[in-house]
């Protein structure tokens, strides 16, 4: 596993966010549940700005700035990719 990880801004207008790779604690009695929760990278997975805009907000929390828990939640849709039909109806 790298030591850190870089983000890129997909727009090429932020600078590279660099974060140092997390490490789960082995000697938590839990720490093999908290592995197995960790996805692995889909190799299609096409950053749009999410991931690069977590990485900011992560940068922020790591740093140290406030002992207050930043509160975040994610949400979203997901949906199966269309796929391309000469029928001028929606697929079911």
């Amino acid at each position: 596993m790298p030591e850190t990880v870089i983000f890129n801004d997909p727009t090429g207008e932020g600078k590279p966010i660099e974060l140092k790779a997390f490490e789960v604690d082995g000697s938590l009695p839990d720490s093999d549940q908290r592995r197995a929760k960790i996805p692995e990278p889909d190799p299609h997975y096409v950053d749009l700005g999410m991931l690069y805009r977590l990485a900011a907000i992560e940068k922020v929390r790591r740093s140290g700035v406030t002992d207050t828990p930043l509160p975040l939640r994610c949400a979203g849709t997901w949906a199966p990719a269309r796929t391309t039909t000469s029928s001028s109806s929606p697929p079911a």
